[in-house]
């Protein structure tokens, strides 16, 4: 019997009832959206092959290794395959269009990422052209490219007007390497950097290692370390998924903000729910009064106040979780395309609908708290008193 009267008790104000549950569902959907983007930043880490190694300068990565430590890092025990590859940069027309580029080892960095897909025919062409690049299939989308087309860029890290030419457009077959970079030849860079700028000519930015036995991953990257011990660049080696997990935390100060603005909100959402709740006991005063005296305990009024203020949360979070999926595609579908050097996937987490609900459910109990505990201490006399 009461549940039915929390069900009536919600449709007696309906307006504030429609905007209370509308204002819930767009928390519980920005909260879902907030969320997904941090899943989404750590999620590229998670989701590298086990069999890989990053080599880079101990210091930082912003400093540069001699591409001669390659023969010496394929000499150490365990090391199958090695690549090196170099932080392009530059600009496109404008800079506005920002996007990933890489200048690499084409031939041992293809082997080495064989989640890179191309074309026999694409991929040959883009070997035998020291000028050549290709490109992921989402920014040739995005950018109106094709194979054959002219990519002219204006250097940042390495000064002067460069023209590449699209060789290929690349797909790939792993969910985390995104398709919104640009790839091209290592050689092509530092042929300039030998006339322009000799201290920077033949280094790169970091090394990219298949190991034999991912098993082994520790005592390699020791072994590689040690190699380079007391030497002019010493080196730092560790898992591609630990390479990867530690450049998304060079921006943990925006992925910080972004996870206490997700909690923040809920906190908007408790004080939602909570002044809906404390104006509807308020107006109910007489009503509790009557109760009390027909005889009805404290646990029956709970109910009644309990019930209604999870009924506004629960229904506001469902609709959240609905609007979150359609959201979700279209955000993640902006996120991707533009910022896919960041974003390679964006996914609901799988508990993200059972915790969104749970949350609403808890607003809906934490709401209720402070007006229940008031209906409580009323006396029976001052609320019959009560003209609401």
């Amino acid at each position: 019997m009461l549940l039915r009267y929390v069900i009536r008790n919600l449709a007696r104000h309906p307006l504030r009832a429609t905007l209370t549950i509308l204002a819930m569902s767009i928390i519980i959907l920005a909260f879902g959206l907030l969320r997904t983007t941090v899943a989404s930043w750590y999620a590229d880490s998670l989701g590298t092959p086990p069999d890989r190694l990053r080599t880079r300068h101990a210091v930082s990565i912003s400093f540069q290794l001699p591409v001669i430590y390659q023969q010496r890092i394929a000499s150490v025990p365990g090391v199958a395959g090695i690549s090196y590859a170099n932080w392009f940069g530059g600009r496109w027309k404008d800079g506005k269009a920002f996007f990933p580029r890489y200048a690499v080892e084409p031939v041992s960095y293809l082997e080495l990422h064989p989640e890179i897909q191309l074309s026999p025919s694409q991929r040959e062409a883009f070997l035998r052209d020291r000028r050549a690049c290709i490109v992921g299939r989402k920014l040739a989308d995005k950018l109106g490219w094709d194979v054959g087309d002219i990519v002219r860029l204006q250097g940042s890290l390495y000064p002067g007007d460069w023209e590449f030419t699209i060789r290929g457009i690349y797909s790939t077959t792993s969910p985390t390497t995104d398709e919104g970079s640009l790839y091209l030849h290592w050689v092509a860079i530092d042929e300039q950097r030998r006339i322009e700028d000799r201290d920077r000519a033949g280094t790169v930015g970091w090394f990219v290692i298949r190991m034999a036995n991912p098993e082994q991953a520790a005592q390699i990257s020791e072994a590689i370390d040690r190699t380079f011990t007391n030497s002019m660049a010493e080196t730092r080696t560790e898992t591609e998924q630990a390479f990867r997990a530690n450049m998304a935390t060079m921006s943990g100060a925006v992925i910080r903000a972004i996870e206490i603005m997700s909690f923040l909100i809920l906190g908007i959402s408790l004080l939602i729910v909570a002044n809906a709740m404390a104006m509807t006991v308020r107006e109910r005063h007489h009503e509790y009064g009557i109760l009390k005296t027909l005889g009805f305990r404290a646990s029956h009024l709970g109910f009644l106040i309990f019930g209604e203020s999870v009924c506004l949360a629960l229904f506001g979070g469902i609709l959240g979780v609905v609007l979150t999926y359609p959201a979700s595609k279209g955000f993640g579908m902006f996120l991707t395309s533009n910022f896919g050097g960041f974003f390679a996937t964006f996914e609901l987490p799988v508990q993200l609908p059972v915790l969104a609900i749970l949350i609403s459910v808890g607003i809906g109990l934490l709401g209720a708290v402070i007006p229940f505990f008031l209906c409580l201490r009323s006396r029976i006399r001052d609320e019959l008193r009560h003209v609401g």
